[in-house]
């Protein structure tokens, strides 16, 4: 396969009185071509416009303004799916502090977004916020929201208000309050009432007891929550909607979407700004464990490691019931000052659903430990971290090691490394698998002379799993940086390898960039009104 990329874009920031505009363009294209054959070529093209402007309309109030025009065009490779999508995204932005010495502040958010196409969309959003500081310790917050949501045949809307207080009595003390009500109203055939509240407490000081000495001299903080809430379901219609949840995807773990019975063929992924759509079996695979959606990262796949994932799908709401959930967690650490910070996390959920009928079906319960031990150091640190998952679906316990470390540190030359192993044990009945997890880097950055630098870096990845095999990853990353005056130029290579129990895929790429800084010659161009 070979990857051809082009793109390029100007922007221009005018300055008007108090006023600050930018407008920009930009154009970008891709298209991967196969030596072997048309089916393995994929193309994708994205075209950008937008404008935004923002600056004061009165005393101590503010007001910006955005407009963005996107076009996305994709054909996806070994496939004749295709996704063709233009929108229109209007934003409004409102400040305003009033009070005594400005101590207040009413935000203002509007956004109204038009898409046409393949998987078109509307969406309408409106958000004022009101904060209310009542002293240096007290404050609270009163919010509403409306969304509106109107795909295909589908018409959803959300209301919600909620009030949030913050407090600190002392120094070491932090306590927030919310309460919550929602409501959610999809086509005419199904209303979710949903109402609850929080309380989350964090307590930090530091611990300086004689008798401790000084290797028990060190800093304890600690930080409860608990959340409780209500979500009862009235009409005809089975079909709810979740729209936009974030999930950061895992290889080996299960990440598992909030609801469940989910529709698994209804799911929709996509990037942050939605100018791809992840195809499930080759970006993502789904996984249905009695009521509960699982979801796993494809190593070979076009979602990066780390990388936020946006989900849309339908899920089973029943009908003419209650659900209540309950979430608790508990952090502890105790940061001595030679270096050692033993920590602990718990989280806890538990869901109960009851019908009309007051019949109660099988509790959806999760119990997260993490306990482990952390030494930090300035040039080097270490961690061990024991997980014990208990899950009514797919339990595991694990362990983790991580180090870093900086093995060469010079004002021209450094060295950095970093090693992350862990071992999963599945207990699952279904799901027995034993995994190792093994991620090593190495960077190297030198500066070869006043104008010119470098930097190599690879990084490998080993995973064995009982079941699926072993899987290999190498990526390998060298460059050359060359700056003088506004010019600069940089040459970068790489090569990347992927392993597979049954398959193996293997790339490299160069890339040479000349940028030339042209703000100097236009810094005291200024329009006055």
């Amino acid at each position: 396969l070979l990857d051809e990329r082009t793109e390029f874009g100007a922007s221009l920031l005018a300055l008007t009185g108090s006023w600050t505009t930018e407008v920009g363009f930009s154009w970008s294209d891709l298209d991967r071509t196969s030596s072997r054959g048309a089916e393995d070529d994929e193309h994708s093209r994205n075209t950008r416009f937008y404008v935004d402007s923002r600056g004061p309309i009165a005393d101590h109030q503010e007001l910006r303004l955005s407009y963005d025009f996107q076009r996305d065009s994709t054909e996806y490779q070994g496939s004749r799916q295709r996704f063709r999508t233009t929108r229109n995204e209007l934003r409004l932005d409102h400040q305003w502090e009033f009070g005594r010495e400005r101590r207040h502040r009413l935000d203002t958010f509007l956004r109204y977004n038009d898409e046409r196409g393949d998987l078109a969309r509307d969406e309408f959003e409106f958000t004022p916020r009101l904060t209310l500081r009542h002293g240096d310790t007290f404050q609270t917050v009163y919010r509403y929201s409306l969304y509106r949501y109107d795909q295909s045949v589908t018409d959803w809307t959300r209301h919600k208000a909620d009030v949030q207080a913050t407090w600190r009595p002392s120094r070491e003390w932090r306590i927030t309050g919310d309460v919550f009500a929602l409501r959610e109203e999809i086509e005419d055939d199904l209303i979710i009432d949903q109402y609850g509240g929080s309380m989350d407490a964090t307590y930090s000081r530091p611990i300086n007891a004689a008798a401790l000495g000084r290797l028990g001299r060190g800093e304890f903080s600690i930080n409860a929550a608990v959340a409780f809430d209500r979500a009862e379901h009235e009409g005809t219609s089975q079909a709810g909607r979740i729209r936009g949840e974030i999930h950061v995807l895992d290889t080996v773990r299960p990440t598992y979407l909030s609801k469940l019975d989910v529709n698994r063929l209804g799911i929709v992924a996509y990037n942050a700004t939605r100018t791809r759509i992840f195809r499930l079996g080759v970006d993502y695979s789904v996984l249905t464990i009695g009521r509960r959606t699982a979801v796993f990262r494809s190593m070979s796949g076009w979602i990066a490691e780390n990388e936020p994932v946006y989900f849309d799908y339908d899920y089973e709401v029943p009908l003419h019931a209650t659900v209540d959930t309950f979430r608790g967690d508990l952090s502890a650490e105790y940061a001595l000052e030679n270096g050692f910070t033993p920590f602990y996390r718990l989280e806890v959920r538990r869901e109960h659903t009851r019908n009309e009928d007051r019949l109660e079906s099988h509790p959806d319960e999760t119990e997260r430990h993490r306990f482990g031990l952390r030494y930090d150091q300035p040039t080097w640190s270490a961690a061990a971290e024991a997980e014990l998952y208990h899950d009514s679906v797919l339990p595991y316990d694990a362990y983790h090691f991580s180090a870093r470390a900086a093995l060469l540190r010079t004002e021209a030359h450094s060295l950095d490394s970093a090693l992350q192993v862990s071992r999963y044990l599945f207990k699952a009945d279904f799901d027995r698998r034993h995994v190792w997890w093994v991620n090593a880097e190495l960077s190297d950055r030198v500066q070869l002379s006043p104008e010119c630098s470098g930097i190599l870096a690879a990084i490998y990845r080993y995973e064995s799993d009982s079941i699926d095999g072993r899987t290999n990853g190498v990526d390998l990353q060298g460059g050359l940086t060359f700056r003088r005056g506004y010019l600069q130029v940089e040459l970068t290579a790489e090569y990347d390898l992927l392993s597979l129990a049954d398959s193996r895929d293997s790339g490299y790429g160069v890339w040479l960039n000349v940028r030339r800084d042209l703000s100097h010659a236009i810094s005291n161009w200024r329009i006055e009104r």
